[in-house]
């Protein structure tokens, strides 16, 4: 999913879009779900 995000706030890569990504602990309890959900929609893809 960062790749996706990279590219549409216009980042070459992730690692300027991980500036922006804050994994507090009720966020992580529910990321595991987000994510299984999001990849049966989006399919995974490698960093440029």
């Amino acid at each position: 999913m960062l790749p996706y995000l990279a590219a549409y706030m216009g980042h070459a890569g992730i690692d300027s879009t991980l500036y922006y990504v804050h994994a507090s602990p009720d966020f992580m309890d529910g990321y595991a779900d987000l994510v299984a959900d999001a990849e049966r929609v989006v399919p995974e893809t490698e960093e440029p």
